[in-house]
């Protein structure tokens, strides 16, 4: 019998095997996408001198900039639990907004950016193939 509501950490930069197992339950709560992530994403592009350029020309968007990295690892959770509610928590009331605007605003050029994102990610990131 599955659970009629989930509750799953959506930890970008690590590997989880809990999607496969929420997938199928009617309510799928995640959290966990930005508290662990931003820094270490903001300073792995700021570590090389190339790779912010890189970053910039794949992605279209400064992965320097923590509320950018922010924004861009909220669309990604939204994407991934597009019928769930994505949960997580901040001190300012601008970053909710900015977060509700993003998810409002996302369009055809959101989605190209997003999967550049992800795939730098999951290339130079996740899985620990690069120190976090």
């Amino acid at each position: 019998m599955k659970p009629g509501v989930v509750q799953l950490r959506d930890d970008p930069l690590a590997s989880s095997e809990s999607g496969a197992w929420g997938a199928g339950a009617p309510a799928r709560i995640t959290f966990g996408v930005l508290g662990g992530s931003i820094a270490p994403i903001v300073k792995h592009v700021g570590a090389d001198p190339q790779r912010p350029r890189r970053w910039r020309k794949a992605v279209g968007r400064d992965c320097e900039d923590p509320e950018v990295v922010a924004s861009l690892l909220l669309a990604r959770a939204r994407r991934e639990n597009p019928e769930g509610v994505v949960l997580f928590s901040t001190t300012r009331v601008a970053h909710v907004h900015s977060a509700a605007e993003a998810t409002a605003r996302a369009g055809p050029d959101d989605d190209r950016a997003l999967d550049a994102f992800v795939g730098l990610i999951d290339a130079e990131l996740r899985y620990g193939r690069a120190e976090r």
